[in-house]
């Protein structure tokens, strides 16, 4: 496996600024009692990646991508092989795929993780289809709350 299909310490969750312009941009600290993704998938230019920033090693991550295309034609399916990693470590991402901004941007995309985890046990996480590929999307809070936009079950 090469070394960027899994880096350690490289995405560290940063909340969000509530404002990012104008004149509360600077004068709203971050707020001390937000919520921290724990889970959550991280677009690096092309690549993405799913983030483990839970305090504890997923015995199993299995991620990938679900696609589809329309043209006059009909509708076209595009399913990746799902990429498997063992003892994904905290504050470890793992590769899940890369997209071509120039070809996919019409193509709609699923990502698809199952995670094996002593806390939650045999999950999976989809996140909505996204036209061009997911961006950075959180998957599961500290809170235990999932997040928006975002189905979870049980394996």
């Amino acid at each position: 496996m090469s070394d960027d299909q899994r880096v350690k310490d490289k995405y560290i969750w940063v909340e969000p600024k509530r404002y990012t312009m104008g004149t509360y941009a600077n004068l709203i600290p971050p707020d001390p009692n937000a919520r921290k993704a724990v889970f959550w998938v991280e677009r690096d230019k092309d690549k993405l990646f799913f983030v483990n920033s839970s305090a504890e090693t997923l015995g199993l991550v299995k991620c990938g991508n679900i696609g589809n295309q329309s043209d006059d034609d009909g509708v076209y399916i595009i399913e990746e092989s799902a990429k498997s990693y063992i003892d994904v470590l905290p504050g470890e991402a793992v590769y899940i795929d890369e997209f071509d901004g120039y070809h996919d941007h019409c193509v709609y995309f699923t990502v698809s993780i199952r995670i094996t985890s002593a806390k939650l046990g045999k999950v999976r996480f989809k996140t909505e289809s996204k036209k061009g590929g997911c961006k950075r999307t959180v998957l599961f809070w500290d809170t235990g709350e999932v997040a928006s936009h975002i189905s979870m079950s049980d394996e």
